[in-house]
C-alpha cells in the first residue's frame, strides 16, 4: 500500500482501522462471523472489505451464457456459468448500512464512504413536505429503499422481487407489482398520481428515460422525481454494459476501488432533462452516490444547438468529470430548500 502524499503510512491504516472497528463496536450486529467481514478477494486477486447484507443469488432467468458470471441488473455475481449454482457474491447493503469499501492504494481516501444522506433519508424529505404523501418506486430490488419509506401509500414495481412478498400483495396502502415497468404504466391510469416518484431500475439509458417520461404523466403538479445513480463512481461503473465494467474491473486494478457498482451511462440524461425538459428545475445531491432531483418549474434554456439528443447519447463519463457544471451539484438540504421555494412549501 502507498502512503498518500504528506500522511505516513501507518497513521493511515490506523486511522481507517479506528474507524472500521468504532462503526462495528457500536453495534455488533453488524458483523456476524469474521467471514462476513472480510469477503474474499475478486476475480482479479484484489482483497474487498464489506459490510454486508446477506447473501444474494442471482435468478436463472437473468443468466448469460458466460462461464465466469452471471448478471442480473445493477449487482454482478459471481457464478459458474448458466447451469451451475452462484456463489456468494457483495450483496446490497441495506438502507440502514452504508457499505465501507477498501480498495487499491491510490484511492484510499476516496474509497471509504463517510456516512453519506441515505435514499429514504432523500425521499422522505419531499414525502414529508408533500399533501397526500403517495410514493413510487421503480426498481425495488432488495426493498431496502422501499420499506424505509413512511407515506400514506407506497407502490412497488420491480420485475422479481429479492425479499418475501407480504400477502396480500395490492391493498389500498402498499402495494407490490412484480412486473416490469414499462407494464405497469401501461396498465395504470393517467389519474393516478404520485407525489414521489423514485427511478432506480435497468441502468441503461432508453430504460431509464422511459420510466422517467412515464413517471411525469403520473406525477402531482409539485411533485419531485428522483432518478438514482447520475454520478457514477468510477469510469468503469459508468459503462454502457454490467459486463463490460465487470471485465475492465478483472483487467484494472485502478477500476476496483469502488466493488462492484455499475451505473451505466444514466447520467447522460442529466444533459436530456437540462436541454429538452425545460419546465422542470433540478439538483444532483453532491452529498451521496449522486441522485438527480427533478420538480416542474420554469427555468431558462440550454442554448447549445450542438447538444442535440444524437449527441446526448454519445456523451462519455469524461466529459462529466471535466465539468460537472450540469450535474447542478448541491448538499441535499440546499435542494430541498430550492424545492420549497420554487413551490411554495
Amino acid at each position: 500500500m502507498t502512503a498518500l502524499p504528506g500522511a505516513p503510512f501507518e497513521l493511515i491504516k490506523a486511522k481507517l482501522l479506528l474507524e472500521l472497528l468504532t462503526y462495528l463496536l457500536a453495534d455488533p450486529a453488524r458483523v456476524e462471523t469474521p467471514a462476513s467481514f472480510l469477503s474474499g478477494v475478486s476475480a482479479g486477486g484484489l482483497p474487498r472489505w464489506y459490510l454486508h447484507s446477506p447473501v444474494e443469488r442471482c435468478s436463472p432467468t437473468r443468466r448469460t451464457s458466460s462461464p465466469v458470471r452471471c448478471y442480473c441488473p445493477r449487482r454482478p455475481m459471481r457464478c459458474g456459468g448458466p447451469s451451475s449454482t452462484p456463489t456468494r457474491m457483495a450483496a446490497s447493503r441495506p438502507e440502514s448500512l452504508p457499505r465501507v469499501v477498501l480498495g487499491a492504494n491510490h484511492h484510499l481516501n476516496q474509497s471509504l464512504e463517510r456516512h453519506p444522506v441515505l435514499r429514504s433519508d432523500v425521499l422522505q424529505a419531499f414525502i414529508d413536505l408533500s399533501d397526500s404523501k403517495a410514493y413510487l418506486e421503480v426498481g425495488v430490488e432488495g426493498g431496502g429503499t422501499f420499506h424505509a419509506i413512511r407515506a400514506s401509500k407506497k407502490v412497488a414495481v420491480d420485475p422479481i422481487f429479492r425479499f418475501d412478498v407480504p400477502s396480500p400483495r395490492l391493498t389500498s396502502a402498499v402495494e407490490y407489482h412484480e412486473i416490469i415497468s414499462d407494464e405497469y404504466f401501461g396498465k395504470t391510469k393517467l389519474s393516478e398520481k404520485f407525489d414521489v416518484i423514485y427511478l432506480d431500475g435497468l441502468h441503461t439509458v432508453e430504460q431509464t428515460l422511459r420510466d422517467l417520461l412515464n413517471a411525469v404523466e403520473r406525477l402531482q403538479p409539485d411533485g419531485v422525481i428522483v432518478i438514482d445513480d447520475v454520478l457514477p463512481t468510477s469510469w468503469a461503473a459508468s459503462l454502457d454494459l454490467q459486463g463490460d465494467a465487470a471485465f475492465v474491473r478483472d483487467l484494472l486494478s485502478s477500476e476496483r476501488w469502488d466493488g462492484d457498482n455499475w451505473m451505466g451511462p444514466v447520467f447522460r440524461l442529466v444533459f436530456f432533462i437540462e436541454t429538452f425538459m425545460q419546465s422542470f428545475d433540478f439538483a444532483t445531491l453532491q452529498d451521496n452516490h449522486g441522485q438527480l432531483v427533478m420538480w416542474r418549474s420554469v427555468r431558462e434554456t440550454v442554448s447549445n444547438p450542438e447538444l442535440t439528443v444524437e449527441r446526448i447519447a454519445r456523451i462519455e463519463f469524461l466529459e462529466v468529470l471535466k465539468d460537472k457544471g450540469p450535474l447542478r451539484l448541491m448538499p441535499h438540504s440546499d435542494v430541498v430548500k430550492l424545492y420549497r421555494a420554487a413551490v411554495g412549501k
